[in-house]
């Protein structure tokens, strides 16, 4: 089988039938067969991505510092201010957290559409990366837990309208 897989312990074992050679992210060295075969009684853990699902605008929540609607035609955002909020996503099947946090390091006024219903509101453009771990004792896979990684890429405070 050509090719590596990403490998995360501090010994480095899978089964022969797994693959041919290993990258070790503790040593960047390959890992041959023979050596998996002496690390045979050490616990390992292959990390291997299922699935990735790209979100522009995610909407992660309103700001609590504004926490009724209004009608305005500006939010002022002060400096040495960090706004946060959270929210649970479900993706693939698995629970996730996405958590907004944006400092502002200097005053800044947002416009708003003074003629409807506005708040402001947390948005991001994320990737959700399902994962999962396999786990090997002795070289045989004994178990795999699956988990979801949240990669933000930028994120943005803009007025939500009713």
């Amino acid at each position: 089988m050509a090719g590596s897989i990403s490998v995360f312990a501090s010994s480095n074992v899978v089964t022969q039938q797994e693959t041919s050679n290993i990258s070790s992210t503790a040593n960047d060295a390959t890992i041959t067969n023979e050596e998996i075969q002496r690390k045979a009684g050490d616990t390992s853990f292959i990390i291997k991505e299922v699935s990735r699902q790209d979100k522009d605008m995610f909407f992660v929540g309103y700001l609590k510092e504004w926490p009724d609607w209004a009608y305005t035609s500006s939010y002022t955002l002060n400096a040495g201010t960090t706004f946060s909020v959270s929210c649970n996503y479900n993706y693939a099947g698995i629970g996730t957290t996405v958590n907004f946090t944006k400092p502002n390091k200097g005053s800044r006024t947002i416009p708003a559409d003074a003629s409807k219903l506005s708040r402001l509101g947390a948005y991001e453009d994320v990737t959700f990366v399902k994962k999962e771990k396999r786990k090997y004792v002795g070289g045989v896979y004994l178990s795999s837990t699956y988990y979801v990684d949240t990669i933000v890429h930028n994120s943005y405070i803009i007025p939500v309208y009713k």
